[in-house]
């Protein structure tokens, strides 16, 4: 006879029914326990039992505190450049090392070590293993989501520097412990992926959203460029560059002040100019010109030895120089 409590199994059925959960659906939660087996199974014949699984949605500036300092700590390369982490506790990633070089698990607990390329190499396989899985089980889309397509990025030395690579707004947060053969290994996973948005009108799920154009070029226009203004270029024998000290007076030729160059870092041409000065500073007149061709690709601009180049057109009263002196300091 059949027991008709409340913590009967028809009894929790009927429930969950009641409340619209169908407990054949895929959920995050399912999928990461059947991933994990099944990757444990297929690339090590490794028996893997997934013994919880708790899911937690936290901003991005709580992420810190949330990775272990030990074990393998690993950057997961998503589409659209966005990422996410994941963590290997010492447990998990000696039974990955164990299976891998003496084919067995040992019952005994892991020594304290430090986490080293040669791990993440080791443990990469197993993670695209399972991460491919996840996508596969939700890829109906029902019961739940998660951000799809993040693989094995590169391993990270520390959670804190881990945490600051991690920009998404929000996060998804599964701290998973397992059993590895058998039991000989008890350990656990942290694996946190961008938290996807609400699901939209039509049943698919909303990608994070990337910043607004505008915004994107605002910050650009904002951005600050430093320029160089180049009055002319001098030519000297190296027994005499090697001889220039502080305060030493060089001469130039008259009309370079009239020809300035204004470069960017690179070192190519943005504009001509005239040097002058302006309420007692250093200043520099734009003049306005045809763009080339040739500066349209960032050349650089034409040698003293080619001669100053004209200006495109009269630019109009000069900024007052300095009487006619042809020595610049």
């Amino acid at each position: 006879m059949g027991v008709r409590g409340r913590g009967s199994v028809i009894y929790r059925k009927v429930q969950a029914r009641r409340n619209g959960v169908d407990a054949r659906a895929m959920t995050p939660a399912k999928a990461l326990r059947l991933a994990l087996a099944r990757a444990a199974d297929g690339l090590f014949d490794l028996s893997l039992t997934v013994a919880t699984v708790e899911q937690h949605a936290y901003p991005q500036a709580e992420l810190a505190g949330l990775l272990p300092q030990d074990g393998l700590l690993v950057l997961l390369d998503g589409p659209g450049g966005r990422r996410g982490a994941l963590n290997l506790d010492p447990q998990v990633m000696a039974g990955l090392v164990e299976v891998q070089t003496t084919g067995g698990l040992r019952a005994s607990p892991p020594t304290a070590r430090r986490m080293t390329p040669t791990d993440a190499a080791m443990a990469a396989p197993f993670i695209d293993a399972v991460l491919s899985g996840v996508d596969a089980e939700l890829e109906s889309g029902e019961g739940g989501a998660l951000a799809p397509g993040f693989r094995f990025g590169d391993m990270v030395e520390d959670s804190a520097a881990l945490a600051l690579a991690l920009q998404a707004p929000d996060y998804d947060v599964f701290h998973i412990t397992v059993e590895m053969g058998g039991g000989a290994k008890s350990g656990g996973l942290t694996l946190l992926l961008p938290r996807l948005c609400a699901p939209e009108p039509g049943g698919g799920v909303a990608q994070s959203a990337p910043p607004e154009a505008p915004e994107i070029e605002e910050a650009a226009l904002a951005a600050p460029v430093t320029l160089t203004a180049e009055i002319a270029r001098l030519t000297l024998p190296l027994r005499e560059a090697t001889r220039l000290a502080p305060g030493q007076r060089l001469t130039i030729p008259r009309d370079s002040l009239d020809s300035t160059h204004l470069l960017a870092s690179r070192g190519h041409v943005v504009a001509r100019a005239q040097m002058g000065k302006l309420n007692g500073k250093r200043a520099v007149r734009l003049f306005p010109r045809a763009r080339t061709e040739d500066e349209g690709h960032g050349a650089a601009h034409k040698s003293a030895a080619d001669g100053p180049e004209p200006p495109a057109k009269d630019p109009g009263p000069a900024f007052p120089v300095d009487g006619d002196a042809q020595e610049a300091d």
